[in-house]
C-alpha cells in the first residue's frame, strides 16, 4: 500500500507544523505551504491525495485557492481546517468546491474526516468506468 500525500496550507507556522506532525503520525506524507502561491506551485509539481486549506492566507483567501484548484482538478478532495466557525464560512467553503470544513482545534474530527475523504477517493478511483450504452 502506498502512502497518501497531503498538502497543508496555513499561513501560521505553528499550525502548519502541528497539522503536519499530527497527520505524519497517522501515517500520511505531509507537505506544507504558507500561502496560496506556494500551494499552487506545489500542486503543479507534486501529486497530492488531499488538500487541507485555511480560510485566511496572506495572498488570497482559502476560498479563492479552493476555486483555483477546482478549475484544474475536480476530483482530489479539499477540506478546510480553520478557526473561523461561522456557518457562512462553512457554506462559502463548500460553495467553492470543498468536500468538508472542520473548525480548529477539533483534532479527532480532522483525522476522521481526512481518513473518510481519502477512503472515499480510493473507492471512486477503483470503480470501473461505465461503458457507454
Amino acid at each position: 500500500m502506498f502512502t497518501r500525500r497531503i498538502l497543508c496550507v496555513d499561513d501560521n507556522d505553528d499550525s502548519c507544523f502541528l497539522l503536519a506532525n499530527i497527520l505524519h503520525f497517522q501515517g500520511f506524507e505531509t507537505h506544507s505551504a504558507q500561502n496560496a502561491g506556494d500551494a499552487l506551485y506545489a500542486r503543479e509539481h507534486t501529486h497530492f491525495d488531499l488538500f487541507i486549506l485555511d480560510v485566511r492566507l496572506p495572498d488570497m483567501s482559502g476560498y479563492n485557492l479552493c476555486l483555483r484548484i477546482r478549475e484544474i482538478d475536480q476530483t482530489t478532495p479539499i477540506m478546510f481546517y480553520s478557526g473561523d466557525a461561522f456557518p457562512e464560512q462553512r457554506a462559502a467553503a463548500l460553495d467553492a468546491g470543498a468536500n468538508a470544513y472542520i473548525v480548529k482545534p477539533e483534532i479527532d474530527d480532522l483525522i476522521l474526516t481526512v481518513k473518510r475523504l481519502l477512503k472515499t477517493q480510493e473507492t471512486v478511483l477503483r470503480m470501473p468506468a461505465r461503458l457507454s450504452e
